[in-house]
């Protein structure tokens, strides 16, 4: 594609700053899942923008290559006007997020991307960040939140789980917790916000909150929005060899 996306000149005061820019909702993201057990998935692009100048409108582009100085060829490129179907207020900034809709993604590989922004009063502000990709075997699917457990379930000493939390129905904050058998909290991550259709995804050694391994047995893995109290259970097995 010959698009190409140009470094904004950001020596002048700018009314209009990116405050964020993220993939699936995380800055420098590596780990994107662009397939998973239904077939290719397409990420989400966010950038939250704070100043006094509204954005009126915005190009993202992919690239193979750093986005940096100049312009850069694209493998996908969109321009949009903002609107509310783009914009939504999430923490204390305008959030623009974008779904990828290009050329299929490779697993395993980096990327570079890029937002630049336009605000009515004439400023221009350039977000540039990087993300590595990743396969999943399973599909997230509910009308709310899901959890899954994409492999090494159980969890053998020195492998790795992946936890895969999704939200289907809007941006939300989510607790992601375990549990014994019996009820006790034996690991916990500060809470997060998950977009609407994005896919978070953590990974997990199967220690406890203090970093010791925990014991043989069965663990609840809970997914929770405080606000609805909406949740997602799974169970993981944790074995000593």
């Amino acid at each position: 594609m010959a698009v190409t996306l140009a470094r904004a000149d950001v020596s002048a005061t700018l009314e209009i700053v990116a405050e964020t820019n993220q993939v699936d909702g995380v800055c420098d993201n590596v780990r994107v899942v662009v397939r998973d057990g239904g077939g290719a998935r397409d990420p989400i692009f966010s950038w939250g923008i704070a100043g006094s100048e509204v954005v009126t409108s915005f190009m993202v582009g992919v690239s193979t290559y750093p986005l940096e100085g100049g312009s850069t060829n694209l493998i996908w490129a969109v321009i949009d006007a903002t609107s509310t179907s783009n914009m939504t207020r999430l923490a204390e900034y305008d959030l623009i997020k974008v779904t990828y809709g290009g050329v299929a993604l490779d697993t395993a590989a980096t990327y570079y991307w890029g937002a630049q922004v336009y605000g009515d009063g004439g400023s221009t502000v350039t977000a540039t960040g990087n993300f590595q990709t990743i396969s999943a075997a399973l599909t997230p699917s509910a009308p709310t939140i899901d959890l899954k457990i994409d492999y090494n379930n159980p969890l053998k000493p020195g492998k790795i789980s992946r936890l895969i939390v999704a939200s289907f129905d809007r941006d939300r904050n989510l607790k992601l917790s375990v549990f014994s058998m019996t009820g006790e909290l034996v690991m916990d991550w500060p809470e997060f916000i998950v977009l609407k259709n994005a896919y978070y995804v953590t990974e997990w050694d199967g220690s406890d909150i203090n970093g010791a391994r925990l014991k043989r047995g069965i663990y609840i893995v809970n997914l929770y929005d405080a606000n609805d109290k909406t949740r997602s259970n799974k169970r993981i097995a944790i074995l000593d060899r």
